[in-house]
């Protein structure tokens, strides 16, 4: 941008100088040639969006040339390190900011992500695409089991014959009733991407899973990196980063030393979850032939002590769909209704 500001500035001085009328057409439209290079942006230069906000990556190869490296652990897509630097006095904000300029291009930020999207909704898929492109670049989605679908009493029974699922199903489990096939649905889309993480060669691998009508909090790109930080010197196996909003009263298990996580408390909803390989497996081994909803079994394993699970201080991920039965619209948050309590 120097040269072409100079080489602006030198016209202009010739421009005063110079009586022929020929010279001084040519010079002048020099000069406008350089005042538009100025006002235009680099073509290395890319743009994506961060909730309500806009990153600029400018002249990202020579970004990626000349920024101090950070360390990565990627083991069969899925990242086991998150936002580690060699420069400690780097923030957990600027070394997520930094991952996010390196990564967005290359595709590797959130390998470890997945969204569990329901195909036949046309805004809930649109919307994850988008968060997708723009917010979690290098996640997955994976298309959940449609409840509605005609095929689903036929998989119910092969479920019930392998001994996934019980044999009498109750409650809003009861295939009979309307909830009864979405719920199921939705709980064997869980079981088999918690399936994916106990096969993954990697014993620290973990998976970031999320559900087709969230959005990340405003200051996520902040507490996020020091969650994962924070995880590190303990044995975990399930961190809830969604908090229903009738449990949020008993979000008060404090960890010394933690500014980001606390001990799970009794607790409802499967949003959005960090997973481990090892709470993945204690799930699985633990949990069949399911009779209840799957964030029932999550929260009984948590009181019975066979998960060791946390709990974000403040909700990371917001829900924005409609969380319960009924749906009346006095929530402006909740932009999606439910597939499974309104039908």
């Amino acid at each position: 941008m120097m040269y072409k500001t100079c080489l602006l500035g030198a016209n202009l001085l010739i421009c005063t100088r110079v009586r022929s009328p020929k010279i001084l057409v040519v010079l002048v439209g020099v000069a406008l040639f350089a005042v538009t290079m100025i006002l235009t942006p680099s073509k290395h230069s890319t743009t994506f969006r961060w909730d309500n906000s806009t990153v600029k990556q400018w002249n990202r190869v020579n970004t990626l040339q000349n920024t101090t490296r950070e360390k990565h652990n990627i083991i069969n897509g899925s990242p086991s390190v998150l936002f580690e630097t060699n420069d400690s006095s780097r923030s957990y904000e600027s070394s997520f900011k930094s991952r996010i300029l390196h990564e967005h291009a290359a595709g590797k930020l959130f390998a470890n992500t997945y969204f569990i999207v329901l195909k036949r909704d046309n805004a809930r898929a649109e919307h994850i695409k988008n968060l997708k492109l723009h917010v979690f670049p290098g996640a997955t989605i994976t298309w959940a089991i449609d409840g509605a679908s005609y095929s689903m009493t036929a998989k119910i029974r092969e479920w019930q014959r392998t001994q996934l699922l019980g044999s009498r199903l109750g409650g809003v489990m009861n295939p009979a009733k309307p909830t009864g096939k979405p719920k199921i649905a939705c709980l064997m889309s869980h079981v088999y991407l918690w399936k994916q993480l106990a096969q993954e060669l990697d014993n620290s691998t973990y998976y970031f899973i999320m559900e087709d009508d969230v959005s990340p909090a405003q200051d996520f790109h902040v507490r996020y990196p020091g969650v994962v930080q924070e995880l590190r010197d303990l044995d975990w196996d399930w961190v809830y980063l969604a908090i229903h909003p009738t449990w949020r009263h008993g979000n008060k298990l404090s960890i010394p030393g933690k500014r980001f996580i606390n001990k799970s408390p009794r607790m409802v909803g499967n949003a959005a979850y960090l997973l481990s390989k090892r709470g993945a497996t204690k799930i699985l081994s633990s949990i069949f032939p399911v009779t209840i909803p799957k964030d029932q079994v999550i929260r009984r394993m948590i009181q019975q002590g066979k998960l060791n699970a946390y709990i974000v201080k403040s909700e990371l991920i917001h829900v924005i769909g409609q969380q319960g039965e009924g749906f009346h619209g006095q929530d402006e948050s909740r932009r999606f209704k439910s597939n499974i309590w309104d039908h």
